[in-house]
């Protein structure tokens, strides 16, 4: 049997970072179900994702890039902008979404984008709490973006490390990675601005959004994983040490950390991010350094 991949350029405490491991591990199962692709972590200071199945960074790149090419006429990225749909546009793009011929792919990042049914005072509709977009910069459309420009080099780069920010037209960032807060300013390496991102890791990350589905509770939006408000919320993941697919993926992160910490899976770690809305300016929303909320205590 093969040793896993250790993705060096993913790291765990890194929301962006998580997410990409995700979206890598959601990717490889459309394109190669037959090798059953399965993520793990290290449990170590610093957690790095361990893909199971494949032999090298190359083959995986392959794969990940037909997977971003697969998503080329995908209703759920090329329907609109953003997602902050009225009541009407919103029951066109779910309804498209869910019909769509491409693998699944549009049902599942829609079910993560939009909360059927809500909609704030203005009429828009609440989004994912992890819509981190305002102002000028619309979601989908940076979207689109990285799905036209994101390169293999790009996935190279974001599974294999040190990550690259560059500024290059067509490639914006959704701002989940962690080292855009202020705490980094003085960091050894140089974390992102506005204008730079790491294209491939802000890919595979929007594709590993589809792992947390936002749902109506009341008139508001509920995403799984966060708990608080619009303006100061917080987000919470797991790090597992069992190789998992991606259906026990989904059912671990879709748990709640009582239950997370009691599954039988190698859960180590969970770990907390506050979300902080409009320390940028126009209401842009920024993760700030995470936290640990359980691990296990020492054996006896």
């Amino acid at each position: 049997m093969e040793p896993p991949l250790e993705l060096d350029g993913l790291d765990g405490l890194n929301p962006m970072g998580y997410f990409a491991a995700l979206g890598t591990l959601l990717s490889l199962t459309r394109v190669c179900p037959d090798i059953q692709p399965r993520l793990s972590w290290t449990v170590a200071p610093i957690p790095r994702p361990l893909l199971h199945g494949f032999n090298g960074v190359d083959e995986v790149v392959t794969a990940l890039d037909e997977d971003r090419q697969a998503w080329r006429s995908s209703p759920a990225l090329y329907f609109s902008d953003d997602v902050k749909f009225s009541a009407d546009d919103q029951r066109e793009y779910l309804r498209a979404c869910r019909s769509a011929t491409d693998g699944g792919r549009s049902a599942a990042l829609a079910a993560a984008l939009v909360a059927e049914g809500a909609f704030a005072g203005t009429g828009d509709g609440k989004p994912t709490d992890l819509h981190f977009a305002a102002g000028p910069q619309k979601f989908l459309a940076v979207a689109q973006g990285l799905q036209t420009h994101v390169s293999p080099a790009h996935l190279a780069n974001a599974l294999s490390g040190p990550w690259r920010y560059i500024s290059q037209k067509g490639c914006k960032t959704f701002g989940w990675d962690v080292t855009d807060d202020q705490l980094y300013a003085l960091s050894a390496a140089k974390p992102g601005n506005e204008k730079e991102t790491v294209p491939g890791a802000d890919w595979l990350a929007l594709v590993g959004l589809s792992f947390y589905p936002v749902v109506k509770s009341a008139q508001q939006a509920r995403t799984s994983g966060s708990s608080g408000t619009w303006n100061n919320g917080q987000f919470s993941w797991p790090l597992w040490s069992d190789a998992l697919g991606w259906r026990s993926v989904f059912q671990l992160i879709n748990a709640n950390v009582e239950a997370q910490a009691s599954a039988h899976v190698g859960v180590f770690r969970v770990l907390r991010a506050p979300i902080w809305r409009g320390r940028k300016g126009k209401g842009y929303g920024q993760f700030a350094p995470a936290s640990i909320v359980w691990e296990p205590g020492p054996q006896r």
